[in-house]
């Protein structure tokens, strides 16, 4: 499991860093596919965190857009004047180039603390016999 705090271009640790974007970024990655990606996925350039006051409590994510489909491949393809298949192909290439860039930044940690159920069942079962054997 990842921890949700990974590093920022600026190297500060930063919830969400390694998932978000900025819209520069997306358009510098994208070039002339930018538009369309950018619309299909509702990015902006002060962010789109401005769904739900929860969005962001912390204001931490100004600027910052977390890719969400906005409207239908349907009506992307109809504003990009593109048939649906044309919509899809170019929005399957910008999503592999993104994943491209994003891993090229340094990757959240790594939480490798696994607590099994077995694991809580035998703590349970040592708990019990400690508490019996205090009894005797």
């Amino acid at each position: 499991m990842q921890d949700a705090d990974s590093l920022d271009k600026a190297g500060t640790k930063k919830e969400g860093a390694f998932y978000m974007w900025i819209s520069q970024e997306i358009r510098e990655v994208l070039g002339g596919a930018a538009p369309t990606f950018i619309s299909h996925y509702y990015v902006k350039d002060e962010g789109n965190a401005d769904l739900n006051p929860r969005s962001d409590p912390h204001g931490e994510f100004g600027g910052l857009n977390c890719l969400r489909q906005a409207q239908t491949l349907q009506e992307t393809a109809k504003q990009a004047g593109v048939s649906e298949e044309e919509a899809r192909q170019t929005l399957a290439a910008c999503r592999e180039k993104l994943h491209t860039r994003r891993g090229q930044r340094p990757r959240p940690h790594l939480d490798d603390k696994v607590c099994t159920h077995q694991q809580s069942l035998h703590k349970q079962r040592n708990k019990c016999c400690v508490t019996l054997l205090s009894h005797l």
